[in-house]
């Protein structure tokens, strides 16, 4: 699971949402190079969801999704309290392989991907469970207890989420 530790604010401006054939969701919240960290979830073989980390905020600046295997019904939440922001996780250095251009923590943790006319939602298990969100622009991130268990991407196209859809690993 991952540890929310806070937020930051979130200069809603510079926000983007990228579909394509090859990374089938990007959301980038920054321009030029980040000198990031990052944080992978999935079971790196056939689902792999990354989280592009401020190696000086420790603000979740950017997702790929780039594989998924698992797709379940959309989660009907009740409203929540929610904060704009970007939320914020703890990446120490011991944590973290690889070099240090691409230093990343990598946690086996199986997700599933859901589905609206214009939103696509990760669960990580306990989405139903979120008791407070983080909202960034067109991202909502859904924490319980401070661990991160889900996040939602709003104002996808039709077309962009028929292409998300067929990039699912069988």
């Amino acid at each position: 699971m991952i540890h929310v530790c806070g937020l930051i604010e979130c200069p809603i401006s510079k926000v983007r949402i990228e579909v394509d054939e090859y990374v089938p969701l990007r959301f980038r919240s920054y321009d030029g190079l980040l000198g990031a960290s990052y944080l992978r979830i999935g079971d790196f073989i056939s689902s792999l969801l990354e989280f592009i980390v401020d190696p000086n905020s420790g603000a979740i600046r950017g997702i790929n999704l780039t594989s998924f295997d698992s797709i379940h019904d959309f989660r009907t939440l009740y409203e929540i309290p929610s904060k704009l922001g970007y939320p914020t996780v703890e990446l120490s250095q011991e944590q973290l392989d690889g070099p240090p251009a691409a230093r990343r923590l990598d946690i086996r943790q199986p997700f599933s991907v859901g589905f609206s006319s214009d939103t696509v939602e990760v669960d990580f298990g306990r989405l139903a469970n979120a008791d407070r969100s983080i909202r960034c622009s067109v991202v909502e991130f859904f924490v319980e207890t401070d661990m991160l268990v889900g996040l939602r991407i709003t104002e996808v196209s039709k077309e962009q989420l028929f292409l998300i859809q067929a990039q699912r690993a069988t």
